[in-house]
């Protein structure tokens, strides 16, 4: 791939190529690595490679999986909520995700997905989006009420991540020029302070979709994908806000 994309006689067309070839090589792979030495519970996965697990049977985190506990916030201190803040952004930058453990309360979450199954069965068919992979389906709530209420949608601690990991500036008006752009960095050696410090440094967030993702139960795992490649990182950032509780066995 570097050997092509630094030819002169390489066309934009034929660099558009290379980076579709290149995803498609890419995403069998796993989305993160996990830190040196770190004890996670491991399992066989369909594509051979193995499935690591962020918690223990008993439900603790693993040792060195990426999750911070944020039980308590809003009480806390500002020096706690910098510390966990610092602690968040340190997880994310390393193992490209990061699981704010506790940080919403369990019983306005619960209150949510009443919310939420009401205002899905009251709307006409054809407003869910069904064709998602693994049996899911998604619909957009309203915005209103409590879907823009600041606990849920502009959480301290989230918009602090938002606004130290989202720098990426590249111009995605013109696709092609992006992916082209996308392949160079990668052909170049891959180096992130292009997005956090470099010539591509200067963008800020906003908020692009809000949706809610229903799994119905007994639907398969979703397999190894990115929702987003180009323009590459510190571009986006999904918050996944569990309104069932999750646990680790039935």
């Amino acid at each position: 791939l570097q050997q092509q994309l630094r030819s002169p006689g390489t066309s934009r067309e034929a660099l558009s190529d290379l980076l579709e070839r290149h995803r498609r090589r890419e995403a069998p792979r796993p989305l993160h690595v996990p830190l040196a030495g770190a004890e996670l519970s491991i399992a066989p996965d369909e594509t051979k490679l193995r499935r690591r697990f962020l918690y223990r049977a008993d439900g603790a985190p693993a040792v060195g999986a990426p999750v911070v506990r944020c039980a308590g916030w809003d009480v806390s201190s500002p020096s706690v909520r910098r510390e966990l803040l610092e602690q968040a952004l340190e997880r994310l930058r390393v193992s490209g995700f990061v699981v704010l453990e506790q940080l919403l309360p369990a019983k306005r979450l619960a209150e949510l997905e009443v919310e939420f199954r009401s205002y899905k069965a009251s709307r006409p068919e054809g407003v869910t989006f069904s064709r998602m992979r693994a049996g899911r389906d998604m619909t957009v709530p309203p915005f209103q009420g409590v879907w823009v209420q600041d606990w849920l949608v502009r959480h301290p601690l989230v918009l602090g991540l938002i606004e130290r990991y989202i720098r990426n500036s590249t111009n995605t008006s013109d696709e092609k020029a992006a992916e082209v752009a996308f392949a160079h960095w990668i052909a170049d050696g891959s180096d992130i302070e292009t997005f956090l410090s470099g010539p591509s440094s200067g963008a800020f967030p906003l908020l692009d979709l809000q949706v809610v993702v229903d799994t119905p139960a007994g639907a398969p795992a979703q397999i190894r994908h990115r929702d987003t490649i180009v323009p590459g990182p510190c571009a986006s950032i999904g918050v996944h806000i569990p309104l069932t509780p999750l646990q680790t066995s039935p």
